[in-house]
């Protein structure tokens, strides 16, 4: 009898046990807080897009304006060179005349730049504009003035460091007297006709290419045809000469129809 008391005590004593340790483990597990996770920052692989800076394409006068002064003029749609109370405009390189200013307050004047000391005002080959060419933006242009003897190219720039540059100053001598010829399409390069001497009987030019950024010439020859392309691209002809028949006054040349047609880079 006692053994069986016994050994229902004991059994009463290990469920109770047993049942007091799953309440406590269970509640301790259930009052343990988890670390709660934490998201992981993420890197944009975007990189933000930053707007060019525009070019500042501003007119301003470089000197003064005078009686002395080369100047041009803007309109609403135009754009022309004026000297000693005349306007010249692009539409004639070989030929550049002069027109009176019908009314100047059509125009928004700058000054360019003045003619040297000594040179004697309106005098006939020695103070005259020799070239006025827009490029294709109509903003920026080239321009030659024939001054006691010498020939002064320019390129106006709005939107350049200086606005006004002096390409430079070709005095007397051999392909020493530069033409106009072409501005390339995107307004990066130009072309000259280089002679020897003006009106002063017929004779083939010398092609000289400038490089408007950089301001660097070259001169490749004679070509009886030239047309720039892009990107200091460009196709020529040659100027071949050939044997005449009969007298001439000057060269006999094949024409360029007759040529195959070349290409070339302007590297400068």
């Amino acid at each position: 009898m006692y053994k069986k008391l016994f050994f229902g005590l004991l059994f009463l004593i290990i469920i109770g046990a047993t049942t007091y340790a799953g309440f406590y483990f269970g509640n301790k597990e259930r009052n343990t807080e988890l670390p709660t996770p934490k998201a992981s920052p993420t890197t944009s692989s975007t990189k933000p897009v930053v707007s060019p800076k525009a070019v500042e394409t501003t007119d301003e006068s470089i000197v003064p304006l005078t009686a002395n002064t080369v100047s041009f003029g803007r309109s609403s749609n135009t754009t022309v060179l004026r000297y000693r109370g005349k306007i010249y405009d692009d539409s004639d390189q070989f030929n550049i005349e002069g027109k009176a200013v019908a009314d100047e307050s059509l125009y928004q004047w700058y000054g360019l730049v003045d003619a040297p000391a000594g040179v004697p005002a309106g005098e006939f080959m020695l103070d005259e504009v020799f070239g006025f060419k827009l490029a294709p933006d109509k903003k920026s242009f080239l321009f030659v003035m024939r001054w006691n003897g010498s020939y002064y190219v320019y390129y106006y720039n709005p939107g350049g460091a200086n606005k006004l540059a002096l390409v430079k100053k070709f005095a007397e001598g051999p392909s020493s007297v530069p033409k106009i010829d072409l501005i390339s399409g995107d307004g990066n390069y130009a072309s000259f006709n280089m002679y020897s001497c003006w009106n002063c009987g017929g004779h083939q030019p010398e092609a000289m290419l400038l490089n408007l950024s950089t301001l660097k010439m070259e001169i490749i020859g004679k070509v009886s045809y030239f047309a720039w392309k892009e990107n200091g691209n460009y196709e020529y002809k040659e100027y071949q000469v050939i044997p005449c028949e009969g007298e001439s006054m000057g060269d006999c040349f094949e024409k360029p129809e007759n040529l195959p047609l070349k290409t070339g880079k302007f590297m400068l």
